[in-house]
């Protein structure tokens, strides 16, 4: 009997050795004796099968290294892809211009006097002078198809004659914002075509003529003020020797022409004559694409 007890005293302590694992927490001499439970030691216990499962430090620390890896390989793919975007350029260069542009113009003004008027009377006269013009013009491209497509946009500025006209006398005047449409050919990835029309009006506010001096009058500065409707067509070219930066050059020809007002009645001394004038344009100036889309 007593054999049998201690058979099974002996199973009993096999099986809890498999089931439990004992951790002492302590000096290395309690550690040593791992068959007594004295007081002041700790004893841990917990089953090997879940021990197992759980990962290990070495296991965790390989883990948070593969993440940061991980995370540190997307930071660098994102700036290698946010460096390819900002040195992409387009086929074609849509979205938002701004073009500043000083123009030199060869410029005649014809006038004559289509019937007579009690404010006196004007002789015929075409004169030809040099002038000078300062543009602000804002265009919005939009494809149509590869490199191709067209822009619509406006063009307002200040028109400086350097010299009077014989009689006439322009002194200064206002571009109004036009209405403007044309075509764009981007055929590198730094040149640009341009081909368009516009039309507006401008106002020579301080504009006079002087009118002949006959036996019975003298010569007399009559004001005319006039709004004129103004028409012009134009080619250009854009050197964008810059990502968002384009040296431009354009060329064409403009038309300004005086309508009548109230009917062409006479009462009024401008309605009275035909003022026009027929200038050929050369443009030069900066052009900034604002904004673009891919």
């Amino acid at each position: 009997m007593q054999y049998k007890k201690k058979n099974e005293q002996t199973e009993r302590q096999n099986t809890s050795i498999q089931r439990y694992k004992r951790v002492v927490v302590g000096t290395e001499k309690d550690c040593k004796k791992k068959n007594k439970n004295k007081s002041g030691k700790k004893f841990i216990f917990y089953n090997t099968h879940h021990a197992i499962r759980s990962p290990s430090f070495f296991s965790f620390v390989k883990l948070i290294s593969l993440l940061l890896l991980s995370f540190n390989s997307n930071t660098l793919y994102a700036q290698d892809e946010t460096e390819e975007n900002t040195s992409y350029t387009p086929v074609f260069r849509s979205g938002h211009t701004l073009s500043l542009l000083t123009s030199w113009d060869h410029s005649t003004w014809n006038v004559s006097q289509n019937s007579a008027s009690s404010f006196g009377t004007i002789s015929s006269l075409s004169e030809t002078r040099l002038g000078v013009g300062l543009y602000l013009r804002y265009a919005y491209h939009i494809n149509i198809v590869s490199n191709f497509g067209f822009f619509l946009g406006t063009t307002a500025g200040l028109l400086l004659p350097v010299s009077n006209y014989g009689s006439l006398k322009p002194v200064y005047g206002y571009a109004f914002p036009t209405v403007m449409g044309g075509l764009s050919l981007n055929f590198s990835q730094n040149y640009r075509l341009l081909t368009g029309a516009e039309y507006g009006a401008a106002w020579f506010p301080d504009m006079t003529i002087l009118t002949d001096t006959t036996s019975t009058a003298a010569s007399t500065s009559r004001a005319l003020a006039p709004v004129p409707d103004v028409f012009s067509y134009f080619v250009g070219l854009d050197y964008f020797y810059k990502k968002n930066l384009a040296l431009s050059f354009q060329t064409g020809y403009r038309l300004t022409k005086i309508t009548c007002l109230n009917n062409c009645s006479s009462t009024s001394f401008l309605n009275t004559l035909s003022i026009n004038n027929k200038s050929i344009f050369a443009q030069l100036g900066l052009t900034f694409q604002v904004s673009e889309f891919r």
